[in-house]
């Protein structure tokens, strides 16, 4: 990410030109995604009480709905950067097949993809607004540049050439088809999810338990906190897999000694 910073940027004129493409839109977008999740799963591992707080939020801007919403986005953005750069914008001739290219350009929707694959990410069909909207963001942001005099690191008077706002009807028409492949790109990932849960349910044969929480007869009322500070939601999803004061998960199965200590 920094390297084509460096080198695509000499002057300090120049430099501000990184970011008005796509490209590195979606770097920093994939970049900003693994850090939240990073941290979640931080916070996850090491304060689980906490981190129970934060999935429980009442609120829509809670961390965990940033963060599915942010890797819903880079998930499609970076497979419509991979598709459109190398089949419409490649030069051989003014572009090098180097390392920095093939790792902005290909390897992180690779890196997505599989992500997609190994963590239980759900999607949902009326979530394709979310790169839509992003989408169409960016196409204000380049007319919004284009009337403001802006030209790209050649000097021409676009950010990319198939989105020449000085041909507004061609431009146009060539952000609705974007729009209309990140809709495609987003049903064939979301039949990528169903195949994803229907091999993990044959793989378990039906032995996985939903980590939920059941409020046990006579104890711990609605919402309310427990001892050690977890506040479980109406939906019971808690990955703190332990029994407390007036809950126990479904999906923990005390430990030999755990069991010896309940039954005296």
């Amino acid at each position: 990410m920094i390297r084509p910073m460096i080198l695509s940027n000499r002057s300090e004129s120049s430099y501000w030109l990184y970011f008005i493409y796509m490209t590195n839109w979606g770097i920093w977008m994939c970049m900003l995604t693994n850090l939240l999740g990073a941290v979640l799963v931080t916070i996850w591992h090491h304060h689980p009480e906490y981190a129970d707080k934060l999935l429980n939020m009442k609120a829509w801007v809670s961390p965990f709905r940033i963060y599915w919403s942010m890797h819903i986005i880079t998930l499609v953005l970076s497979i419509v950067i991979t598709i459109i750069y190398w089949t419409v914008l490649y030069d051989a001739n003014e572009s090098n097949l180097d390392a920095t290219n093939v790792l902005t350009h290909a390897f992180n929707s690779i890196c997505m993809f599989i992500d997609l694959w190994i963590v239980a990410h759900p999607l949902r069909l009326l979530h394709v607004f979310l790169p839509v909207t992003f989408g169409i963001i960016y196409a204000i942001f380049s007319y919004i540049y284009h009337l403001c005099g802006g030209i790209n690191k050649k000097g021409k008077p676009y950010i990319y050439h198939v989105i020449d706002w000085n041909q507004p009807s061609s431009a146009l028409l060539t952000v609705l088809c974007v729009l209309l492949l990140s809709c495609c790109i987003y049903a064939l990932l979301f039949v990528f999810f169903k195949l994803r849960l229907y091999l993990s349910r044959s793989c378990r044969q039906g032995s996985f338990v939903l980590p939920t929480t059941s409020k046990q007869a006579g104890n711990a009322s609605e919402n309310q906190a427990t001892a050690n500070g977890i506040q479980h939601s109406p939906s019971r999803i808690s990955m703190v897999l332990g029994n407390y004061a007036g809950y126990e998960n479904q999906a923990y199965t005390p430990s030999a000694g755990e069991a010896k200590k309940t039954k005296s």
